[in-house]
């Protein structure tokens, strides 16, 4: 067999090797745009807001187990968050 027909061979197999494999390390500008998105919302913080057994409104950094929980969004910008629902007036 030739040389050349023997590296056309491999190369032809690598090819088709990586296209196969979903052309690792290659990735189109849109999916590039999505990977930053998703890469720059895993970075900021989370907040979980949840009500305990009690009805009281708890705020933590990780998620309630067997709870009903909704994501608090905060930016680095800024340090308040809007709250669901009016504080209720002491009881006299």
């Amino acid at each position: 067999m030739p040389k050349g027909f023997v590296w056309l061979l491999v190369l032809s197999v690598l090819a088709a090797s990586w296209w196969f494999a979903g052309h690792p390390g290659w990735q189109t500008h849109e999916q590039k745009i999505q990977n930053s998105r998703t890469h720059k919302d895993s970075t900021e913080p989370k907040l979980y807001r949840w009500r305990d057994e009690h009805g009281v409104t708890q705020i933590t950094n990780s998620a309630p187990k067997g709870r009903k929980y909704t994501i608090v969004k905060i930016r680095s910008d800024q340090n308040v968050f809007e709250t669901a629902e009016p504080t209720p007036e002491p009881s006299q």
